[in-house]
């Protein structure tokens, strides 16, 4: 009877837990509560810290580029894809 006791305060436990966490991520306070609302806040870009244009952004590697300043090097292409100049 003592381990049926138990399972039936763990269940309750659980349930009452979910609810809570429903209500705070429902009503909009889950920036209030720490570490919960970095963990629902939209992905970022690492260097930029903006929302990606899409996902596929995100799991692209940060690249370290040297530019050449050289004249013979010019014209410049492909930085205005880059996330950091």
């Amino acid at each position: 009877m003592a381990l049926e006791l138990r399972q039936i305060i763990a269940i309750v436990g659980g349930i009452a837990a979910l609810a809570v966490g429903a209500f705070i991520v429902l009503s909009g306070d889950a920036d209030e509560v720490p570490g919960l609302g970095r963990v629902l806040a939209p992905p970022t870009c690492p260097l930029t810290g903006v929302e990606p244009r899409n996902d596929a952004l995100l799991e692209r590697p940060a690249v370290a580029v040297k530019v050449e300043n050289a004249s013979v090097a010019y014209p410049l292409s492909g930085l205005e894809d880059a996330d950091v100049v």
